[in-house]
């Protein structure tokens, strides 16, 4: 589905024809967008934003670990001058920070597997430095399928979210692309003890590590290929 014809100066709503405007799901939209090249305008955080703070839901002053962690990760794609996402990465990275050393990294939203260590992840390795085969790798942990229950007026799931589907696809596809690596550096190895490049200074261990930096940072899969 493409959520740009969606996309207004007020964000998103939960559903395609409701005009209910959440930060949440604003914040996930943004960083999509912006992450896949279109153009998408900040406005749309200003309605959540009230004397300094941010807010769930425009007018009203709830605030949910969730919300302000999806705030963050948009923040993240910031342009020069985008004061308003500047304002955001600053209070929702003070927040989190806050709620983690009160041990109160849960949301009243949602029972999922392992929120602390998602949210940790995000404030520990901003997105500039982030690797996303290692993002991946530890999301696989954090990410509890059809375990993960949403909560509103009644406890419910949403099976196109959160399904074990996706989680041994996500494994099978890591595993996968693991198998290459290793295969890859096999052949990085007996090329390097043909050559001889140890005479020449060049380590294992160094020709290692820049193998390692080369296959953390590549583009996303594509069809027929893992890298």
């Amino acid at each position: 589905m493409n959520l740009h014809p969606y996309w207004t100066n007020e964000g998103f709503c939960w559903a395609r024809n409701y005009r209910f405007q959440d930060i949440d799901v604003t914040a996930m939209g943004f960083r999509l967008l912006r992450l896949h090249g279109y153009v998408v305008s900040t406005d749309a955080f200003k309605i959540f934003e009230s004397k300094g703070e941010f807010f769930c839901v425009a007018g009203q002053t709830s605030q949910a670990v969730t919300g302000m962690y999806n705030l963050f990760r948009a923040s993240q794609l910031i342009f020069p001058k985008e004061k308003i996402l500047d304002d955001a990465k600053k209070f929702s990275s003070n927040f989190l920070q806050e709620k983690r050393a009160q041990n109160q990294l849960i949301d009243k939203w949602i029972i999922t597997k392992d929120l602390p260590g998602e949210v940790g992840y995000a404030l520990d390795v901003p997105w500039y430095a982030n690797l996303p085969r290692l993002e991946t790798r530890f999301f696989l942990e954090q990410y509890g399928g059809e375990d993960d229950v949403w909560i509103g007026k009644t406890l419910y799931r949403m099976p196109l979210i959160n399904n074990n589907t996706y989680l041994e696809l996500a494994k099978l596809d890591y595993n996968q692309c693991q198998a290459l690596h290793q295969l890859e550096w096999k052949s990085i190895l007996q090329w390097y003890k043909e050559c001889r490049l140890v005479e020449f200074g060049l380590s294992e261990r160094s020709l290692l590590v820049r193998y390692y930096l080369a296959m953390g940072s590549v583009f996303e899969p594509r069809a027929g290929s893992c890298l």
